[in-house]
């Protein structure tokens, strides 16, 4: 699918009460055929969907629901990506892009600072997904459940003068600081 207009993309909450079941349902279909970690993962930390701490976004093109994010409210001003899942018949680099766009805007929205995400892409892919959406990437993460190296990036969201690499120690347990240098050598590859 197309996205027909750029403003026509919008990301709405999953209200746990009313829409969450639905959502589950058409999560976890959509899971099982992608991977059964996230899965679990949903399904161990319902209570912090509940409470907010975790979030479930629709990604909806003029009400067409092409996918969601999960996000974590790490703190008051401090959010990472737990996922993002768009539908097969939906992918596209365009509809991502959009849909990290209106992320960050919604995030804005609610003042929050910075935004985190992290990847297991190999390194270049890495680098050109986060540059190609306004992220930077500043470490890595081994995710011991996953048992991979994860690349992790972040985007300020408002002005603030947080350390992102000392914010992200805080947040990521096996977070180590990716050296500058190197980032930018391969950039000018």
């Amino acid at each position: 699918m197309k996205v027909k207009n750029k403003n026509m993309l919008k990301l709405e909450k999953v209200k746990i009460k009313e829409e969450f079941n639905i959502a589950n349902i058409v999560l976890n279909k959509f899971l099982l055929d992608q991977d059964i970690f996230y899965l679990k993962l949903i399904e161990r930390n319902l209570d912090k969907f509940e409470t907010g701490e975790k979030e479930i976004l629709s990604i909806k093109d003029d009400g067409y629901l092409l996918g969601y994010f999960t996000i974590q409210n790490c703190d008051f001003s401090t959010v990472k990506i737990n996922g993002i899942y768009i539908f097969e018949d939906e992918a596209s680099k365009e509809i991502t892009k959009i849909s990290m766009y209106e992320l960050s805007n919604y995030l804005k929205s609610k003042n929050k600072n910075i935004l985190f995400i992290q990847t297991n892409l190999d390194e270049d892919k890495a680098l050109n997904f986060f540059d190609s959406n306004g992220y930077t990437l500043i470490g890595t993460n081994f995710n011991p459940i996953e048992e991979k190296e994860n690349y992790v990036a972040y985007k300020n969201l408002n002005e603030n003068n947080l350390d992102a690499k000392e914010v992200a120690g805080n947040i990521y347990n096996n977070f180590s600081q990716k050296n500058e240098a190197k980032v930018l050598r391969k950039r000018k590859k």
